[in-house]
């Protein structure tokens, strides 16, 4: 994605917070995160993203796994952990695409259950799945999620 596409898209998103349920965290301010910070690969996306999902705190990161090289940006194991995470707190997200090396996340509303959970059919139960796509990490994945779950 073009920085200037980007930056265009950035322009008329609303970045306030949205209230969730749990959280009394409240900010205007859009966190800039730079992805090749430290090691530079996929776990500053995870823990950020599950972070501010957990705070309702709009983030912009870009250079995503500016270290991996020749082949940053998102891979279908990160894309998986955002689209589970953007369901599970109803955010806007700009750059959820294999290979973005850019991503605006805007935690949203959620009312009652967060809808990326199901009611099972046993009783008490309820039930998420993640379709990752290839062979990524489970675990890696679970670092993501987890903590948002708990």
């Amino acid at each position: 994605m073009a920085d200037e596409d980007l930056v265009e898209r950035l322009e008329h998103l609303d970045m306030s917070p949205r209230p969730r349920k749990l959280t009394n965290t409240k900010s205007t301010n859009l966190l800039e995160i730079d992805g090749r910070t430290l090691e530079g690969g996929g776990q500053l996306l995870r823990l950020s993203l599950t972070l501010f999902a957990l705070t309702s705190r709009p983030v912009h990161i870009s250079n995503i796994r500016g270290k991996r090289k020749p082949k940053p940006g998102l891979k279908a194991q990160h894309l998986a952990c955002v689209q589970w995470l953007a369901r599970a707190c109803n955010a806007t997200v700009i750059g959820a695409e294999k290979g973005s090396t850019d991503l605006v996340f805007t935690p949203g509303k959620v009312n009652g259950n967060s809808p990326v959970y199901a009611k099972s059919t046993t009783t008490g139960v309820w039930e998420s799945e993640v379709a990752i796509g290839t062979a990524g990490s489970t675990g890696l994945l679970l670092q993501a999620i987890l903590p948002f779950i708990l």
